[in-house]
C-alpha cells in the first residue's frame, strides 16, 4: 500500500497505534516476529522521510482486558517497553508512547506502572527517546485536577512521575464537544474550549513540566472551527509547555467520520485549512517510499490482524461466487438476503441481506468439527455498507449452537468495500478448538436497516506466504512552534479499530454513550425472519463491555406482551406484561471477557418483547447521542 507521508503540509509526525496482544502475542513472550517486521518496515519508511513516529500501544493500561498491576504483573510491562525500546532505541525518530488511553483504575496504580516502565527504558534498555506520559481517566485536559475517576487527581499523582533522562511530556486529550466525549457534533463556546487549557497549563508552568496534546477534534462548523483556531493560538502562546499537539483522525478507513482529516476525491477535508497555518516547515521530502502498515480491526478497541492465507496452502473457501466446501446459510436468520451479481468484491455474485433486531448469517458446515483452530488460523471476509452504511456487525464462531470465544465487531461504510481479517487469538481462541459455523450478526447499534453486501468469505489456513496486509498510513500534524529540544513533535492518530469513535474522556460526572456496548439476542433453533419462541425454545441475552470500555454495573431486564403463568426457576421471575427484574451482574462488572449469557423457556408462542436498559457502567449511565437512556430490544 503505497502513500506518501503529507511533509509537504508541513505536518512531521504519524502517531502509529497497535495491540500489545499483537506485538506480543503471550506476557513475556518473544515478538510476533510477522507483527514486528512489519511495525519496522512502517517505522522505517516513515522516519526515512524526516518525519518522527509514535509507538503507541493502544490498550488503555490492559493486557487482555486485564490491568496492568492488578491482574497483569507491571515486570511484563516493563518487559515488552524493554524489548520495544531495544529495537529502536538508535532511531531518534521514534517516540515513545507508554500507552493510550489508562482509565478506570487508581491514579496512583497507573502512576507507578508509568515510572516503571520509564526506569526500564532509560537504566535496562539504555534509550534516550522522548517518552509521552499520559494520565489516568482518558488523559482528559478538562479534568486533570478532578477526583471524580480516583480520590488521587492526575494533577496529583502523576507528580509522581520523573524521568532520568529528562526528555519526556505528559500526554493530554481533550474534545471541545458539549460532555468532551469526542462523540457528538458542534463545540462549547470558543472561550470554554481555551479555558479547559487553563488548569492543566498552569499546573505545568508551576512544576516545569511539558505538556503534548494527544487527541482534539471539533465538527465541521463555524463556532468549532473558532474553538479549534484558539486552541491552537492557545498553545502557541504557551509553547514554553505545549510542545505539539494532534488531531484526531485519519485514514480512509474513517470513511465519513465527523472529524476525519482524510482527503477524499483529491480534496482536503474542513479541518486542513483549519491547520494550515500552525503547521511548521520542513525540509523538501524524499522521493515517494512505500509503508507497509497494519490493518485495523473494530474498535474504539481490537487491532491489526496477520495476513490471510491464500489457496496454495488449502485455504477453506466458504462463499466466492457461490458456497463451496460443503457450507450452507440454511440456519440463518436474516430479515431478508440474497446472492446478487452487483455489487461484487470480485467474480460475478456476491451475498446482500438486511439485519435487523440482532438477527444474522450463518454460514455452516455440516460436520461440527470442519474447521480446526489448529489447522487453520482465522477467517476473512470482504464487507461493503451499500448505499447507506452504518451497519454495526458482530462477528462470531460456534460449534453448531454453541457459540465459541468472544466477539469481534466493524462497521461499515457506504458503497466501500472493506476485507475484514480475524484471527483465533481475536476471539480469545487458541488450537485446539474445533468449529463450523461463522456467524455475521447485527449488533443492534448501526443503521441495520440498511443493505449491506458480503464477498470473498475464506477460512484461512497456516502455511501463509502472503505479506502483512496494509491500512492506510496516517497523516500527521506538526507542533505548535518550533521546539526548543527535540524531538518535540505533534502526531495525527490513526484508527486501530473499524470502531467509528474514540474512547471518549468523559467520566462518570458525564454520562458517556454506550454504543460500543455488546448487547446480544439469541433464539435456539429459531426459524422464520425474527424467530420464534415456543414450547422448548430458550431465548438468550448476553451483555458485555467492548475491551478498554468502561465496565458494565447494572442492567434491567423488561419483558412488554401479554404471557402470564411461566416461571424461570434460576431467578424464580414471573412471565407478566410489564415484568421488570435487576440483572445479577457480578460486583467487578462485566468487561470484554467476561459476558454474562443468560435464557428464558417461554411456552406457549407469544409475540412478546424484551427490552435490556437502566444500563450503568463503572463510567456512569448509558445515554445515546440525545443524552436519553440507552436501551437494546428485540420482539420474537
Amino acid at each position: 500500500y503505497q502513500r506518501r507521508v503529507r511533509t509537504t503540509k508541513g505536518m512531521n509526525v504519524i502517531r502509529l497505534p497497535f495491540k500489545w496482544e499483537r506485538l506480543q502475542p503471550s506476557l513475556g513472550s518473544a515478538f510476533d516476529s510477522t507483527y514486528s517486521n512489519a511495525l519496522s518496515a512502517a517505522v522505517t519508511g516513515i522516519t526515512s522521510r524526516g518525519a518522527y513516529v509514535i509507538l503507541d500501544p493502544h490498550n488503555y493500561a490492559r493486557y487482555g482486558g486485564t490491568v496492568i498491576g492488578n491482574g497483569v504483573d507491571v515486570s511484563k510491562y516493563t518487559d515488552f517497553w524493554v524489548s520495544l525500546a531495544n529495537i529502536y532505541k538508535t532511531n531518534p525518530k521514534v517516540i515513545f508512547g507508554l500507552m493510550n488511553e489508562p482509565n478506570t483504575m487508581s491514579t496512583t496504580l497507573w502512576a507507578s506502572n508509568a515510572q516503571a516502565a520509564i526506569n526500564a527504558i532509560r537504566n535496562t534498555a539504555k534509550a534516550n527517546n522522548l517518552i509521552l506520559v499520559p494520565g489516568n481517566a482518558w488523559t482528559g485536559a478538562h479534568s486533570w485536577s478532578q477526583t471524580w475517576y480516583d480520590p488521587v487527581s492526575n494533577a496529583v499523582g502523576m507528580l509522581a512521575v520523573t524521568d532520568p533522562g529528562n526528555n519526556f511530556a505528559f500526554e493530554l486529550h481533550q474534545y471541545f464537544d458539549s460532555d468532551y466525549s469526542g462523540t457528538n457534533t458542534g463545540c462549547v463556546s470558543a472561550s470554554t474550549c481555551t479555558s479547559v487549557l487553563n488548569d492543566v497549563t498552569n499546573w505545568a508552568k508551576t512544576n516545569n513540566l511539558k505538556l503534548f496534546l494527544g487527541e482534539f477534534a471539533g465538527s465541521n462548523d463555524a463556532n468549532c472551527k473558532t474553538c479549534i483556531t484558539n486552541v491552537l493560538s492557545f498553545m502557541r502562546t504557551n509553547s514554553d509547555v505545549w510542545i505539539g499537539w494532534t488531531w484526531w483522525a485519519a485514514g480512509p478507513q474513517w470513511g465519513n467520520y465527523l472529524f476525519s482529516l482524510e482527503p477524499s476525491g483529491g480534496t482536503d477535508s474542513f479541518a486542513m485549512d483549519w491547520l494550515d497555518d500552525y503547521f511548521v516547515s520542513l525540509q523538501p521530502p524524499p522521493p515517494t517510499v512505500a509503508v507497509p502498515t497494519l490493518s485495523p480491526t473494530k474498535a474504539p478497541t481490537a487491532a491489526p490482524t496477520p495476513p490471510t492465507t491464500a489457496p496454495p496452502c488449502n485455504a477453506l473457501i466458504v462463499f466466492d461466487d457461490d458456497f463451496r466446501n460443503g457450507f450452507t446459510w440454511d440456519y440463518s436468520w436474516a430479515t431478508s438476503k440474497g446472492i446478487v451479481a452487483s455489487p461484487v468484491k470480485s467474480g460475478t455474485q456476491a451475498i446482500s441481506a438486511v439485519l435487523q433486531s440482532y438477527t444474522g448469517l450463518q454460514f455452516r458446515c455440516g460436520s461440527g468439527n470442519c474447521i480446526s483452530t489448529s489447522t487453520y488460523t482465522g477467517f476473512s471476509v470482504w464487507l461493503n455498507g451499500g448505499s447507506g452504511g452504518g451497519q454495526i456487525l458482530k462477528l462470531v464462531v460456534r460449534k453448531d449452537d454453541v457459540e465459541i470465544g468472544n466477539a469481534t465487531f466493524i462497521t461499515l461504510s457506504a458503497n466501500t468495500w472493506v476485507e475484514r481479517k480475524v484471527v483465533w487469538s481475536d476471539l480469545s481462541l487458541t488450537t485446539g478448538n474445533a468449529i463450523n459455523v461463522i456467524q455475521v450478526q447485527d449488533n443492534g447499534q448501526g443503521n441495520s436497516a440498511n443493505t449491506f453486501y458480503l464477498d470473498n468469505l475464506i477460512v484461512t489456513c497456516s502455511a501463509s506466504s502472503n505479506t502483512p496486509a496494509p491500512t492506510p498510513a496516517p497523516l500527521t500534524v506538526a507542533p505548535t512552534s518550533a521546539p526548543a529540544n527535540p524531538p518535540t513533535v505533534a502526531p495525527t492518530r490513526v484508527p486501530t479499530t473499524l470502531a467509528p469513535l474514540p474512547p471518549p474522556v468523559a467520566g462518570p460526572s458525564e454520562p458517556r454513550s454506550c454504543a460500543s456496548l455488546a448487547v446480544g439476542f439469541s433464539i435456539q433453533s429459531s426459524w422464520g425472519n425474527k424467530g420464534e419462541v415456543g414450547s422448548g425454545m430458550t431465548l438468550q441475552f448476553s451483555i458485555n463491555s467492548v475491551a478498554g470500555q468502561p465496565l458494565v454495573t447494572a442492567a434491567q431486564l423488561v419483558l412488554q406482551g401479554t404471557l402470564s403463568g411461566t416461571t424461570y426457576n434460576t431467578w424464580n421471575i414471573n412471565l407478566v406484561s410489564g415484568s421488570t427484574w435487576n440483572i445479577p451482574i457480578p460486583s467487578s462488572g462485566l468487561s470484554s471477557s467476561t459476558s454474562l449469557n443468560f435464557g428464558l423457556n417461554v411456552s406457549p408462542r407469544q409475540s412478546l418483547t424484551w427490552i435490556i436498559n437502566n444500563i450503568s457502567t463503572t463510567a456512569g449511565p448509558c445515554v445515546d447521542s440525545n443524552n436519553n437512556p440507552s436501551q437494546f430490544s428485540l420482539t420474537t
